[in-house]
């Protein structure tokens, strides 16, 4: 009997020898990484409202992506603020609901948008963006994905009238 405990003992202590040497999981975010991601957020309101698109693709990491509804991805800063630049100006532009949650330099962002651009109507949707931590601190926008709530509207079909029939 006394061999079976300390096998078991000689096991258990292996086990927890093992388990000191793993890496720990990577801890949640801290109250000071949520301030500084929603300051992001706060930045890209006040860059997107005033037409800067400088400032504003700077929030972005060198290879970004975002992936807007119905059209290719968009890849790269550079490429990022070209993108922006091409939007009307924003009379509106609010986020509300915004959960945010990560582990280590990642973090993810989901709200809720509502904006109003210049002669289109105004549009409600949400997003959802994975936010990574730069070596300067900066949690920076690596993948942005929105869409609209509002029904995409199909044209109908005109229907031609084929010849001999009525």
């Amino acid at each position: 009997m006394a061999g079976g405990v300390r096998t078991w003992l000689s096991s258990a202590g292996l086990a927890l020898a093992v388990m000191a040497c793993q890496a720990p999981a990577p801890a949640g975010l801290t109250q000071a990484d949520m301030d500084a991601i929603r300051a992001v957020s706060d930045s890209f309101l006040v860059h997107f409202k005033a037409k800067n698109w400088d400032a504003l693709s700077g929030l972005y990491t060198e290879d970004a992506a975002i992936l807007p509804p119905n059209e290719p991805a968009v890849r790269g800063r550079a490429a990022i603020r070209e993108w922006m630049a091409a939007f009307p100006a924003a009379e509106t532009l609010a986020f509300s609901n915004m959960r945010i949650d990560g582990r280590g330099d990642l973090a993810y962002v989901q709200a809720d948008y509502a904006m109003k651009l210049e002669g289109m109507p105004a549009d409600t949707g949400k997003f959802i963006e994975i936010r990574q931590r730069d070596p300067d601190g900066v949690w920076r926008l690596k993948y942005d994905m929105f869409s609209s709530n509002v029904p995409v509207t199909v044209p109908e079909l005109v229907v031609q009238q084929q010849p001999g029939r009525r």
